[in-house]
């Protein structure tokens, strides 16, 4: 095992407090919008980070814990469209560019529906819990928009 963050740092500061503190492995969003990413980017951003001492092991590609209609890349989990094919055919292509810059891994958060939660609860110290209780789920939530999934 070895350390490691997802901390978003962005300026040459915060990753030299990173590399200070140990850290030896990034996970890391790129700041430009996923359709802007290309090989060389990539690339540039692990150096980045390779001169702090710190190597860039994964990034977050746009599936994440929002609804499939609030994210980048959302598409991918809907009715077949022709924007569902240019999201998957752009998410190949993304896996093609890490692969090429020696990215080892694409790291995603996916809950189609976005977490479902309940109203929060109070824990030790006053702190604020995430929550979900099923019976006390609004049981009048529809179901997903483009209906079950299926093998497409």
């Amino acid at each position: 095992m070895y350390i490691g963050s997802q901390f978003g740092a962005q300026t040459d500061d915060e990753m030299q407090v990173l590399a200070q503190l140990g850290i030896k492995n990034v996970d890391q969003t790129p700041t430009e919008p996923w359709q802007n990413w290309s090989t060389s980017m990539l690339i540039e951003m692990k150096e980045r980070w390779a001169k702090h001492g710190i190597s860039l092991e994964m990034i977050h590609i746009p599936l994440s814990s929002r609804s499939a209609y609030e994210q980048g890349a959302g598409a991918i989990f809907r009715k077949p469209t022709p924007e569902r094919d240019r999201q998957l055919d752009w998410m190949k292509e993304t896996v093609r560019m890490a692969g090429e810059a020696g990215i080892r891994g694409l790291n995603y958060n996916i809950t189609i529906l976005g977490h479902l939660r309940t109203p929060s609860k109070t824990g030790r110290g006053g702190a604020t819990l995430s929550t979900f209780e099923l019976d006390k789920l609004d049981q009048t939530l529809g179901e997903f928009e483009d209906g079950p999934a299926d093998e497409d």
